[in-house]
């Protein structure tokens, strides 16, 4: 019962607050290459997977900015748990995120998580 209590907040609460403030991004990830454990031979590439999302970006304080974890260009997306959870994919470290046209790295993921359902990312993406 909390699970759907979280997954409503998510879907509807959350969601809708992004997509209102928020624009279209795309997280760029690949899936997995397959291996063949015998011969270590590559038996399937990795294939790029491109996951459109609805997000906000911001800068971080003055205060936040301590030039080695997160630097002065650093930006924060704010993306909605919605879109991901029907991707059946995470936000992740491997990934890009590409937001108004600029390609960025995703250096950290922080997931909100009340129950234990992912609501939101926020992502901190960097040049």
């Amino acid at each position: 019962m909390a699970d759907e209590f979280y997954i409503q907040k998510r879907d509807v609460t959350a969601h809708n607050q992004i997509a209102r403030r928020g624009f279209s991004m795309t997280l760029k990830s690949s899936t997995t290459p397959t291996v063949d454990p015998d011969t270590g031979a590559v038996t399937a590439a990795a294939v790029p997977v491109d996951t459109p999302v609805t997000g906000i970006t911001r800068f971080f304080s003055q205060d936040e900015i301590d030039g080695k974890a997160i630097q002065a260009n650093d930006l924060q997306a704010l993306i909605s748990a919605k879109e991901t959870a029907v991707a059946s994919i995470v936000p992740d470290t491997t990934m890009r995120l590409i937001a108004k046209g600029v390609t960025y790295n995703v250096v950290r993921v922080t997931p909100t998580q009340p129950g234990g359902i992912d609501v939101l990312y926020r992502l901190q993406i960097r040049r």
